[in-house]
């Protein structure tokens, strides 16, 4: 569905199987390339909480948005993720709303 999605938006897009496969593949991408970052919180071999602190203690992608889109999504939940630097958390179920924030903060 997330593919669909990113068709449908016409945006460019690398997907990868783990968090540690999308840190060690945006090393080789310049970071003014990346435009936002989709990750969920529950992943093989690195979490999306890995990535976010990855991403926001590097100071080459700590400016670059960060979605999570997880299964993961109360209140609570929220305010831990928001807190460690995601800039929106939206469930995995709300494809609507996942392009919604898309479109707010890349396009």
């Amino acid at each position: 569905m997330v593919l669909e999605l990113f068709h449908a938006l016409n945006v460019n897009y690398v997907m990868h199987t783990n968090g540690k496969e999308l840190i060690d593949g945006i090393k080789n991408i310049p970071a003014n390339e990346i435009g936002l970052f989709i990750t969920d919180l529950e992943m093989p071999v690195m979490g999306g909480r890995e990535v976010m602190k990855f991403i926001r203690d590097n100071k080459s992608y700590d400016h670059i948005k960060i979605i999570v889109h997880t299964n993961m999504s109360n209140d609570s939940m929220k305010e831990n993720l928001a807190t460690a630097g995601a800039d929106k958390i939206i469930g995995k179920v709300n494809m609507l709303k996942l392009g919604e924030a898309i479109n707010e903060l890349i396009i």
